[in-house]
């Protein structure tokens, strides 16, 4: 009896691991901050090709919607009722038996608005950026989140003499204005009703862009709520690679309605994404 028990688990065994259709996935990795609900999650691996036609399920619901895309991973979307600090995240091959399984933790809009740890709002899809986006002929004015459209950092930039297309972000005032991260109903609408954006209101701003090199770095100085200084880099993207291009702030201010150019920075301290489009 005893030989035919494990008999049968030698055959399960060879059906799962000797199937030549059945590819192991090693060295799954993905970013461990909080992510947002209903948001996407980018999957990589040692090997991404392993990843191509696999399941993914969040607590035992499948992924909302999957793609792959070659050279950068699989994306999965979220369902909805996924939410909490340890979501399991499982990866399936159809030709599999086995799960590759992670935690993951998912959080409402509300834990990042207003959280010291997660001013600005991060992006609740995966953006690829594409090479060549069209470049903004004038950085100086206010750059506005589509997650949030309170969130807003107003950039005076400075052109470094003798480099054309180079810049240095200043949080001095020039011209009248000056570098600085905004609430937008505080700057624009004169509310200060609600004390969460007093946390990123009025920040200074500084670092440096290139619009010959595509590239942006610049740090939000919050130390004087104690909460330190952030750094964020990134590029300038294309806004109708995105779906954020008919965004709109809120009618209390000259505010124009043209979203002509977007640029994607990362945190160096979170590793989350900050999408900012011109509101020109």
């Amino acid at each position: 009896m005893r030989t035919i028990k494990y008999l049968v688990l030698l055959v399960c065994y060879c059906l799962a691991s000797c199937n030549p259709d059945c590819q192991n996935i090693t060295d799954v990795y993905f970013a461990e901050h909080p992510y947002v609900e209903e948001g996407e999650v980018l999957i990589k691996s040692s090997n991404l090709n392993n990843l191509r036609a696999r399941d993914v399920f969040f607590n035992d619901l499948p992924a909302e919607e999957l793609r792959f895309v070659t050279d950068v991973g699989l994306i999965a979307k979220m369902p909805k009722g996924v939410k909490g600090e340890k979501v399991s995240l499982r990866i399936q091959d159809q030709d599999c038996t086995d799960f590759v399984s992670y935690n993951l933790n998912v959080q409402s809009e509300t834990f990042f608005i207003g959280n010291e740890d997660y001013i600005p709002p991060a992006p609740p899809v995966i953006i690829i950026p594409l090479p060549n986006p069209p470049l903004p002929p004038n950085i100086n004015n206010a750059w506005v989140s589509p997650n949030n459209t309170d969130y807003c950092i107003w950039f005076v930039v400075i052109e470094v003499p003798g480099s054309p297309g180079n810049y240095t972000i200043s949080p001095v005032v020039y011209n009248g204005k000056k570098s600085q991260e905004l609430s937008v109903a505080r700057a624009v609408c004169a509310d200060t009703s609600d004390p969460d954006t007093g946390l990123y209101h009025g920040n200074p701003v500084y670092g440096m862009m290139s619009t010959t090199d595509n590239m942006i770095q610049f740090w939000v100085d919050r130390s004087s709520k104690g909460l330190g200084i952030e750094e964020f880099a990134g590029q300038f993207i294309n806004v109708d690679d995105t779906p954020f291009n008919n965004e709109n702030v809120p009618d209390c201010g000259t505010w124009g309605k043209t979203k002509l150019h977007m640029m994607m920075v990362t945190s160096k301290q979170t590793g989350r994404s900050l999408l900012l489009y011109q509101q020109l």
